[in-house]
């Protein structure tokens, strides 16, 4: 039997290879979606706190909210909003972009390609293909 292994090792080792790469790419793409989650959570949340629309209450009765509607979701208290809220504020700065760039995408002229996203109006939440949550994603890459 290990004849027979031996035999098409190369081709046994390109094989894993293959699956190796794509696991990998499907855990960044699972990070990417958790990370932007919780990111357009935070915007939303911010947004409506900065206009003084919701306040602390509301988003204690949004928790409770998604508890009663869907008791499966883990991870949506308030102290968690409220990090994810953090979270959105930290990483849409001009600050962390200008840190970032050395690390960012650049386009076919050489110029770094802004990291930073337009401010979202109240009510559009819309996914980005935004560099920075995708550097996130990638560096948070768990093995399976």
């Amino acid at each position: 039997m290990t004849n027979e292994v031996e035999k098409y090792n190369n081709e046994f080792e390109e094989l894993e290879a293959i699956i190796l790469n794509s696991k990998q790419k499907v855990w960044q793409k699972v990070n990417y979606e958790y990370i932007y989650l919780n990111w357009a959570v935070g915007c939303y949340v911010a947004a409506k706190l900065e206009n003084a629309q919701w306040g602390e209450k509301v988003v204690s009765n949004f928790s409770l909210f998604l508890k009663q509607r869907n008791p499966q979701l883990k991870g949506f208290d308030k102290r968690s909003i409220y990090r994810m809220v953090q979270f959105f504020n930290t990483y849409f700065n001009t600050e962390f972009a200008v840190a970032m760039q050395p690390q960012l995408p650049e386009n076919e002229n050489k110029q770094v390609v802004a990291a930073l996203q337009p401010q979202l109006h109240q009510t559009e939440i819309q996914e980005f293909n935004n560099p920075i949550l995708k550097l996130l994603a990638a560096s948070r890459v768990r093995t399976l």
